[in-house]
């Protein structure tokens, strides 16, 4: 119900300092964005789901929370309109984005989820990268078939490789961008995909230097709530596993800065807080 949709929040005191991307229908505002986003150094990326419209966002100067720049991302044929869950700039001129999730075909229009490579300039979708080999999901519950695909992802400094964990199994891959080879790996010991009971597996993921951190719960969707415990995993961006940390409570995101992890965590009384964890040494609990 806010006038905005964005909000800038100082993590010393935890207040609102600066919102931004104002809500309505005229010139510069926003309907509703994407809550994943692109952060650049003087820029925040955001994707308008109603307009199809992706929009350079300033932090900074005179123009602040003003769209420096803005294109109308195409509808690629028999997909529909592309439903964009996270996004990176990649090679300068061009956008990767998640195009989302499959579903019944009264929400969703796309057939099978992909990433894909949009021109910044014209809109114009340049290359599809195809992570499953989806099937008919008619026999499965409405909320697997919704969720059965949604992920959460991450990119490695150099934007050539990216990292998908997928949200309702207990599988992380690699995306190379250059070639569009994807490699997958699965969590050994792991409870199998269930059709009809949604599964809580990776909830954030974020790339820190030359190694990733991934939030993982591992139990049934209604399991989701605080008083249980999340894991932490680590790894190298060949897919190895570096290490396992078990987290006191519900964590739900994450976010690398060179030294540290923010993550947020749902406390008993169903508040958000945001921890800071310090990695500089790195951590064995």
């Amino acid at each position: 119900m806010a006038d905005y949709c964005l909000d800038v929040i100082d993590l010393t005191s935890g207040e609102t300092v600066r919102q931004l991307c104002r809500k309505g229908r005229g010139p510069g505002e926003f309907l509703s964005i994407s809550p994943f986003f692109s952060l650049e150094s003087e820029t925040v990326t955001v994707y308008d789901y109603p307009s199809r419209t992706l929009s350079d966002v300033s932090l900074s100067g005179e123009i602040i929370g003003s769209a420096i720049h803005r294109v109308e991302l195409e509808a690629t044929p028999k997909r529909g309109q592309p439903i964009i869950l996270s996004s990176y700039k990649v090679f300068d001129t061009q956008l990767l984005a998640y195009n989302s999730i499959q579903g019944s075909a009264e929400f969703v229009s796309i057939d099978t989820p992909y990433y894909a490579l949009y021109d910044l300039e014209s809109g114009a979708e340049k290359r599809q990268f195809t992570l499953f080999a989806s099937s008919p999901m008619d026999d499965y519950s409405e909320d697997v078939r919704m969720n059965a695909f949604s992920l959460v992802d991450c990119i490695n400094p150099q934007k050539t490789s990216l990292c998908f964990a997928v949200s309702s199994m207990p599988v992380y891959g690699f995306l190379d961008i250059r070639t569009g080879k994807v490699k997958g790996f699965r969590i050994k010991g792991a409870p199998s995909f269930s059709a009809t009971e949604l599964q809580m597996c990776f909830t954030g993921i974020c790339a820190q230097n030359d190694c990733i951190y991934a939030l993982y719960f591992g139990r049934p969707a209604k399991e989701h709530m605080p008083g249980v415990n999340t894991y932490l995993y680590k790894f190298d961006w060949n897919g190895r596993i570096l290490g396992k940390y078990e987290l006191d409570g519900l964590f739900r995101s994450c976010y690398a800065t060179p030294d540290a992890l923010y993550l947020s965590k749902v406390e008993d009384n169903q508040t958000l807080c945001l921890y800071r964890l310090e990695t500089r040494n790195d951590f064995t609990k």
